[in-house]
């Protein structure tokens, strides 16, 4: 026999993981598992995600999903066989096959219990824990959550049961033979069944399930057999013969046209009752479907097989948002009311998944307007908020005052009796499944608020960028007035830097040591009932100053020979820089008496003309156009000597003849040899 999840979740979801996404290839991973020597046989989830039961061995354990350790287990005397829970999650129900025990326990604690029975096939509790079935070998009995004595039974001389469904809402009770019937009883007290289905060439009844709103109920076989009816009046709906596969579980939708059914040679289909019982989509996910179930908005439907795979998927399409594989072979599933947790048991323990696309997502509130921003006390204030929300609709907005507390409940609304003073306003949505969205905020002074301005800064043109070399002193001008009103003056002024902190009390200051780095200046002012203005900002870059120094001191050259100067430079901002070079009497290599580039090195060519002791100079620029200091070096360049002979113009042959010569120097210096 195949235990189904039976519970109909109709209330909104409160737990969600926040997990980032994984690459589209990767396995959908637990949040947490839970290691079990004894393996899982039923599993169950709260329609508030917020409890998780489960069955193993002769044990029954409560969780919270946001734990991955049982917060309460009870062991009875033998194997638990049959388990069911109600929507809330509060009450679930359990039954010992062998013992013939049927428990009732209210959040882990056992409210009764009963025996007596010749067995216990299945057991199945209504949605809000009042009504429950117990099947018993040849026998229905049913019971409410105050006693453990059967309101009524009914027993059959030729039948044998194997499972039992109880409407949603509590009033219908369905249960399965192994000769093909399915007998249906009112919960009302009157014990007399209705014959819903008899055809003994279905074999076993192998599972049935109630739509979420009670009104039809759907029917598996052992033989491949699947079958939907009305609940008033027992008229059949479809009749879908699938001989090739045996039913293997069955699950009813939100949407009393859908339906799912599982094979055991792993087929997995979804119903559309309303198109003469056609099969909207079919897929084959590998071995024998153990288990599955559909979220309480009938919108997405989980499975899981003997061979380990638990597949997520569209109930419209079929579409797959993930497929992964378990820690073994899968024996229940469970989703909560909008999906976004499901519960899977194995062989090996139990797991719990969250899917974010189908988990509540909060509104997202904005504030459109708050006009006027500024207003005099008594003046009508307009406020107007929009919000969207992509999974639900809005049911209740809030606005909020930080000094008046909450003002309306209105998307837009108008207020003229804010007290004086700077009120942060907040407004927030609250959707249909009663989640609220973070409050949007805005500011609205009331009351005469001095306006300021920031009227010069040194150096600085307001409208553009501002930079300013480190070291340099720095006036500040601000002013302020009070426009609104003649009632109020202005007392005092605040200049602030983001990153030297406080600057200055006064409307007017210099300061020479403003931290090299970009700042934010912010100043503003207030009156004398307190109220400060709105800040005004401007950006000013305080640039480090470069700093330069010629590496080389050449020695004296030859006239006409070159020059290479290699210069050092560094921007403590850590900025590149430009080398220029200059001299009043050389030439640079490219023919000019001045070079710039952002190497470091330069080459002068003298001329036999240039002599005696000549200066070149170096500044280096940066990014922002500041200049080093200018750092020298002096080059000898050496002249060349000045000689001339004399002699006697005429002589007598030979006589001696007298040769005089006189050599000088250019340049401050004496001739060493002739």
């Amino acid at each position: 026999m195949v235990e189904m999840n039976r519970i109909s979740f109709v209330a909104l979801s409160i737990f969600a993981f926040l997990l980032l996404s994984p690459p589209a290839d990767a396995e959908k991973a637990p949040v947490w598992e839970w290691d079990s020597s004894n393996a899982i046989s039923h599993v169950a989830i709260s329609e508030d995600s917020r409890n998780v039961s489960a069955t193993y061995a002769s044990t029954v354990s409560l969780w919270y999903n946001h734990t991955s350790s049982p917060q309460k287990s009870k062991i009875v005397d033998s194997q638990i066989t049959s388990m069911a829970m109600s929507s809330d999650g509060k009450s679930v129900l359990i039954g010992e096959e062998l013992d013939t025990t049927v428990t009732l326990y209210e959040e882990g604690t056992k409210i009764w219990e009963t025996g007596g029975f010749f067995t216990v096939a299945d057991v199945d509790i209504s949605s809000n824990g009042s009504h429950i079935a117990v099947a018993d070998w040849r026998s229905i009995h049913f019971f409410t959550r105050d006693s453990n004595e059967a309101v009524w039974s009914h027993y059959y001389e030729d039948e044998y049961m194997t499972t039992v469904s109880i409407s949603p809402d509590g009033l219908f009770i369905a249960i399965g033979t192994q000769n093909g019937k399915v007998f249906l009883y009112p919960a009302s007290g009157d014990n007399s069944s209705s014959g819903l289905h008899d055809n003994i060439l279905d074999g076993d009844i192998v599972g049935i399930d109630f739509s979420a709103d009670s009104s039809r109920l759907i029917i598996g076989t052992d033989t491949g057999r699947v079958y939907i009816y009305e609940t008033e009046g027992g008229a059949q709906v479809m009749n879908l013969a699938y001989p090739e596969e045996e039913i293997s579980c069955v699950s009813g939708s939100s949407d009393s046209d859908y339906y799912a059914f599982g094979t055991d040679a792993g087929s997995v289909a979804v119903i559309n009752s309303t198109d003469s019982g056609s099969i909207q989509w079919q897929k084959n996910i590998g071995d024998a479907i153990t288990d599955l179930d559909f979220n309480g908005v009938g919108t997405h439907l989980v499975a899981g097989t003997n061979n380990k795979i638990v597949v997520l998927a569209k109930v419209s399409d079929g579409d797959e948002l993930w497929r992964t594989t378990a820690s073994g072979k899968v024996s229940g599933v469970a989703m909560s009311y909008r999906g976004e947790n499901i519960v899977v048991g194995t062989d090996e323990g139990l797991a719990i998944y969250y899917e974010q696309q189908l988990d509540n997502q909060a509104p997202i509130a904005t504030i459109e307007s708050i006009t006027p921003a500024i207003a005099l006390p008594d003046t009508p204030v307009t406020m107007n908020g929009s919000v969207f929300d992509l999974d639900g609709e809005i049911v209740a907005y809030l606005w909020h005052s930080s000094i008046n507390g909450n003002l309306s409940t209105e998307r837009m609304f108008i207020v003229s009796n804010l007290s004086i003073g700077l009120h942060v306003i907040t407004f927030s949505a609250l959707d249909n499944e009663g989640r609220w969205s973070k409050g949007a905020s805005m500011d609205i002074g009331v009351g005469d608020f001095p306006e300021a301005e920031i009227v010069s800064v040194s150096d600085c043109d307001l409208l553009g960028d501002c930079v300013i070399s480190e070291g340099s002193t720095i006036e500040f001008i601000g002013s302020a007035v009070s426009e609104a009103s003649n009632d109020t003056e202005v007392i005092g002024y605040s200049w602030m830097s983001d990153i030297d902190g406080p600057l200055s009390n006064k409307s007017i200051f210099s300061i020479a040591n403003l931290s090299r780095g970009s700042h934010t200046i912010t100043f503003r002012a207030v009156n004398d009932i307190g109220f400060w203005s709105s800040n005004v900002t401007m950006s000013l870059l305080i640039n480090g100053v470069p700093v330069s120094s010629i590496l080389t001191n050449p020695d004296p050259v030859q006239p006409g020979e070159a020059i290479f100067l290699v210069a050092s430079g560094n921007d403590p901002d850590g900025g590149s820089l430009t080398y220029i070079w200059s001299s009043e009497t050389l030439l640079f290599a490219n023919g000019l008496t001045s070079y710039e580039s952002d190497e470091a090195g330069s080459k002068v060519e003298t001329s036999e003309s240039d002599f005696g002791e000549h200066e070149i100079s170096l500044r280096v620029v940066d990014l922002y156009g500041i200049s080093s200091e200018i750092s020298k070096v002096s080059i000898e360049i050496l002249s060349f000597p000045l000689v001339s002979a004399v002699c006697d113009e005429e002589a007598v042959v030979d006589e001696e003849l007298l040769f005089t010569a006189v050599a000088s120097d250019r340049l401050p210096g004496r001739i060493v040899c002739h």
